[in-house]
């Protein structure tokens, strides 16, 4: 179980959405009461939660040919579109860590600028939570048929024009 990628990726695919989801929430906490303390802790938590991606992308790729065979037509268009959804946002995924990490280290050796780094990183951890909403969503209905509606949009596939090949 813990040699097949995909599974490790099922296991840990949550951290990056429902951890830095508490974690925004203990970084905003702390912002409105104005308590440092509790400002670095949740800091702390949103670089660890977004740098969480990834391992999460490694094991989502390294699985992928495994769960597309496993997978009819509309269930791979939904995979195919969940891996497009997470390669596009783990950048703004990664940012964020590293906008929470400066910012932590930043606090930690000068308390005073701490209260002008922790709007961007709340900006920036709310900006992954909703990206990772949508990657959730798209990996939700590769294997879950009673949450498909329709198929997903705007895949990018090669389509052969003329003896050209373009990506639509």
């Amino acid at each position: 179980m813990f040699q097949q990628p995909e599974y490790i990726h099922v296991l840990i695919n949550h951290l990056p959405v429902t951890g830095l989801f508490v974690a925004v929430l203990v970084l905003a906490i702390g912002a409105v009461m104005r308590h440092r303390h509790i400002v670095l802790v949740g800091l702390a938590l949103v670089a660890v939660f977004a740098a969480a991606v990834i391992p999460v992308v490694y094991f989502g790729e390294q699985g992928f040919d495994r769960v597309l065979a496993m997978t009819y037509e509309e269930g791979g268009q939904w995979l195919r579109r969940h891996q497009q959804l997470a390669q596009t946002w783990k950048y703004l995924y990664y940012t964020t860590a590293v906008v929470a990490a400066v910012s932590f280290i930043v606090g930690l050796l000068r308390p005073k600028t701490l209260w002008t780094t922790v709007p961007l990183t709340l900006v920036l951890a709310i900006g992954s939570l909703a990206a990772g909403g949508a990657i959730s969503e798209a990996g939700g209905k590769v294997r879950h048929t009673e949450c498909r509606a329709a198929l997903p949009t705007e895949i990018s596939e090669p389509v052969s024009l003329g003896g050209a090949t373009t990506i639509t």
